[in-house]
């Protein structure tokens, strides 16, 4: 029994060094730029950020709202930097219809096909825009 106070303290010590010890948190970098399409910022849409595995980066993917051709990526949710496959979805300015507020809203119009390129981003906070062209 003396034993066993004894090392249940130590268990517990140990246990808790495990769950908590660990110093391996992913590095993002915060990225920020404009979205362009024919030479004019897409209204609305959003940005997917994935890690490009079969070039060796490693990391959680993201997505971003672009609104006003403005995009930026909240504390916490940026990139790791590296290559990365990027698909932009954007679409035209939604028509409110003021006089009937009970109509359901309308589906949102794309402003091009989903768009996918290819980017090596640095490792470290930074700029980047995009201007989509007709895939």
């Amino acid at each position: 029994m003396h034993r066993l106070l004894i090392l249940f303290p130590l268990i517990c010590i140990t246990l808790t060094c495990g769950c908590f010890g660990s110093s391996d948190e992913i590095q993002k970098y915060s990225l920020s730029g404009e979205v362009t399409f024919q030479g004019e910022p897409v209204p609305r849409g959003q940005i997917r950020f994935i890690p490009d595995y079969n070039a060796g980066n490693q990391g959680p993917a993201s997505t971003v709202t672009i609104v006003d051709g403005r995009y930026e990526t909240r504390d916490g949710y940026g990139i790791v930097g590296g290559a990365y496959q990027v698909q932009i979805e954007g679409y035209e300015p939604s028509q409110v219809d003021d006089s009937n507020l009970d109509a359901p809203p309308q589906p949102e119009k794309p402003l091009f096909a989903n768009y996918k390129t290819q980017v090596e981003f640095e490792k470290k906070n930074s700029s980047y825009d995009f201007v989509v062209t007709s895939n």
